[in-house]
């Protein structure tokens, strides 16, 4: 069995995310936009737990949006 190391949002990144969406983004976009801001890549499993359990759907949602913003 494969052990997974999955970060977790901490108050740094629950600030950043606060701010995006003072700033209008969408929540779902502002939490993985907070836990990818380290740079590091993620998976979707990892999106789901470490943003504070956000389901696949919505996961999926969000990258589509940010997808259509980058162009």
């Amino acid at each position: 069995m494969k052990n997974l190391n999955i970060n977790q949002l901490d108050e740094k990144e629950e600030e950043i995310a606060d701010a995006l969406m003072s700033l209008g983004f969408g929540r779902l976009v502002a939490r993985i936009l907070a836990y990818l801001n380290d740079g590091d890549e993620a998976t979707s499993v990892a999106l789901e737990t470490g943003t504070g359990l956000l389901r696949q759907p919505e996961v999926s949602i969000a990258m589509r949006q940010l997808r259509k913003r980058t162009g």
